[in-house]
């Protein structure tokens, strides 16, 4: 797995505005204070701590994905460019691309806690 380096979610790069994917769909106000260069306050302790154990366990779930379907996962950390417009890019990454019953799909992983994991199992997402 490639380093991802954590860059703010709208940033220029050659001149072209870049927004993260992840932002996208988040508050409009967030994305406009971004664009105008005002950083967001830290994330608490508690919600870090959440992405990093994510972060940490990502391996782990793509393997365990790998063995019960029986997918081999390749391209990991694969990047996604959409141009929007003239000066934009929403820019994503994938956890990586798969084969399952004969199509090729996208494996995007996301570890939750137990609350979140009963939630999912009662009702679904």
């Amino acid at each position: 797995m490639t380093e991802n380096i954590e860059k703010p979610d709208i940033y220029e790069e050659d001149g072209l505005w870049i927004y993260r994917a992840s932002r996208i769909g988040s508050c409009i106000l967030e994305l406009v204070a971004a664009r105008k260069g005002i950083m967001p306050a830290p994330n608490p302790t508690w919600l870090e701590k959440a992405f990093q154990e994510g972060k940490d366990n990502e391996e782990v779930i793509l393997r365990l994905v790998e063995l019960e379907l029986g997918m081999q996962i390749t391209s990991r950390q694969f990047e996604v460019n959409v141009p929007v417009g003239g000066e934009c890019i929403i820019r994503g990454h994938g956890d990586g691309l798969g084969e399952l019953e004969e199509k090729n799909v996208v494996v995007e992983v996301k570890a939750f806690g137990e609350v979140l994991c009963k939630k999912w199992d009662k009702e679904g997402i």
